[in-house]
């Protein structure tokens, strides 16, 4: 969970919103997770983790440590690591507008499928390949909007998993596809034009997500200059690398 602008207030909500039961004495929020470790120790691990971040960015360590990183967008230090930055987005448009021709290609191929041709066999392939580079490429985005579209994306494809298996496709934990050739090669036209026929069809509504993904990366990759500085000096910070400093 991002902490990016929480302070004392906003922290104190989230804690009134965790706790039901009386206050507990002192101000610190691991005083208050001892008492809930006696309830529920496994329940309350993810919080007390929170609670800790929490606690870190009230110190004046913790503020210390972000000035320093403030320091490295005036100094040049954050040019390397924005133009990964850079690349990462542009690999991720890439492979999202793939996804997107890729679909197009099946959808257009609906009516006169045939799981037994090769050039229809190729199609799928290359579909279940983008599909896969696409998730794979927004591990790395600094684009919100393009995380967005793709959490809408896999929550699709996960609401159609049994159609998709019908066709010889599983989604795995990775949320990544893997296809089954043979099953491919025995499914039915109807099974495959309930996926990819039609405007509010499942191929369409994906479409549409590796559309959003594509051009909300282009944007975020516009950012940076071809120097790797981020434009208007904002960099890109990694609040989760500040937060696993111990102090």
């Amino acid at each position: 969970m991002s902490l990016q602008g929480i302070n004392a207030y906003t922290s104190n909500l989230m804690y009134g919103s965790f706790f039901n039961n009386k206050p507990q004495s002192g101000n610190n929020a691991m005083s208050l997770m001892q008492g809930l470790n006696k309830q529920n120790q496994s329940q309350n691990s993810s919080l007390r983790e929170l609670m800790e971040k929490v606690d870190l960015t009230r110190s004046s360590n913790w503020r210390k440590s972000m000035m320093e990183e403030y320091r490295k967008i005036f100094n040049g230090e954050n040019a390397e690591t924005n133009n990964t930055a850079r690349n990462n987005e542009l690999s991720l448009s890439d492979s999202s507008k793939k996804l997107s021709d890729s679909i197009k290609e099946l959808m257009t191929s609906s009516s006169h499928f045939s799981g037994d041709n090769a050039g229809m066999q190729n199609k799928i392939k290359e579909f279940v390949s983008n599909y896969n580079d696409t998730v794979e490429g927004l591990k790395d985005s600094q684009s919100m909007s393009a995380l967005r579209s793709g959490v809408s994306m896999v929550s699709t494809s996960a609401a159609h998993s049994r159609s998709l298996s019908n066709i010889g496709i599983t989604i795995g934990a990775d949320n990544k596809m893997t296809l089954n050739e043979d099953k491919f090669k025995s499914a039915s036209k109807e099974d495959f034009s309930s996926l990819f026929s039609g405007h509010f069809s499942y191929g369409s509504k994906v479409a549409d997500r590796a559309s959003a993904i594509d051009r909300n990366a282009q944007i975020q990759a516009n950012t940076y200059n071809l120097q790797g500085r981020q434009q208007n000096n904002f960099g890109v910070f990694d609040f989760n690398a500040i937060f696993s400093k111990s102090f």
